[in-house]
């Protein structure tokens, strides 16, 4: 591999970590911000995604509020060979109610994310996956998100380490009224979270005024979370582990505490509070499996009293997120 962080310096850092924290920023905002022309952050904003370092842009939409729970499931595999994964996993990404498809390496082979309304559905989507492909899988665990924190990759940034107030999303149902407007704006937005109001407004025929009144409504319901920059870790030298911890005697005390130092963690992308086989998921990003490790001990360490067991899985290769799932496009009659 051709080694990328060499040649990205700290203004290519500080644009793509102000662009994880909110990519619809003007290249005048982001200038003024680290102190350079909004001519050199189009420039540079232009050469990474050229180089594909920055791959697309995208909209994190809390599910919860539009009425949908968010499932994992994880598999093991037996008996599976190049050719049957490839059937597996093009018929999974293309699955009406599959939001995420990753190939993991570890314990488990595969993670799908299942968004649906409410536990029939889900174990209807189960029992579909379960016997299509029965003979490939030896082994599956299932689980609910019931709180996600989000942070920001501040391992791109090189000043301080900024606390920014704690994103949250899953929680409770709320299935928020959004009229036609509403549904396809977010289609829109969730696969392109840079498009502007202008360029938004021309495609939904109606005033760039509307739009951004109505991405105000959205973020004011929690419909919306942020809109972040998609990266690709992998020309950063990056890997994507998912950790699995399992907890016990917790207390509301000792959770906060577990949370807070998880966020003074500049590695911590998410913190999910599940309900499953485990009991925490992290979403953890590193430039070595030394630094990983570490990660692991010290948390091991500083909670010991609470924490029975922790297992990991490398995000091997995402297939990304399918928006088409909660916001199909919608013929107008």
């Amino acid at each position: 591999m051709i080694d990328i962080m060499d040649k990205i310096d700290n203004a290519d850092k500080k644009i793509l970590y102000e662009l994880d924290k909110n990519c619809r920023q003007s290249a005048s905002q982001i200038g003024r911000k680290i102190r350079i022309s909004k001519e050199k952050v189009n420039y540079r904003i232009k050469r990474l995604e050229e180089r594909g370092i920055i791959s697309g842009y995208f909209t994190e939409i809390n599910m919860a509020k539009v009425g949908l729970t968010t499932y994992k499931i994880y598999f093991q595999f037996q008996y599976l060979n190049k050719n049957s994964e490839e059937k597996l996993i093009k018929w999974l990404t293309k699955h009406p109610k599959i939001f995420w498809v990753a190939r993991t390496s570890g314990r488990w082979d595969m993670l799908t994310m299942v968004l649906a309304k409410d536990p029939m559905e889900f174990y209807g989507i189960l029992e579909e996956i379960t016997t299509k492909f029965h003979k490939n899988i030896l082994n599956r665990a299932f689980l609910i998100n019931v709180e996600v924190l989000v942070f920001r990759k501040e391992y791109l940034n090189s000043s301080e380490h900024e606390f920014y107030p704690t994103k949250k999303y899953a929680g409770n149902i709320i299935k928020n009224k959004l009229d036609l407007l509403d549904k396809e704006l977010l289609r829109l937005i969730a696969k392109n979270g840079r498009l502007s109001s202008v360029d938004l407004a021309e495609k939904l025929n109606t005033t760039a005024r509307i739009v951004a009144y109505r991405l105000r409504e959205l973020k004011k319901k929690e419909v919306i979370t942020t809109f972040r920059a998609s990266i690709d870790l992998k020309k950063l030298d990056y890997s994507f582990f998912k950790t699995f911890v399992y907890l016990h005697n917790i207390t509301k005390e000792r959770r906060d505490e577990f949370n807070e130092y998880c966020r003074k963690n500049k590695n911590v992308l998410y913190i999910s509070n599940v309900a499953g086989p485990w009991d925490v998921e992290l979403e953890i990003e590193v430039e070595s499996d030394k630094k990983f490790n570490e990660i692991l001990w010290e948390l091991r360490n500083e909670f010991s009293d609470i924490i029975r067991n922790v297992e990991s899985v490398l995000i091997a290769q995402d297939y990304g997120l399918n928006y088409s799932v909660p916001f199909p496009s919608i013929k107008k009659h």
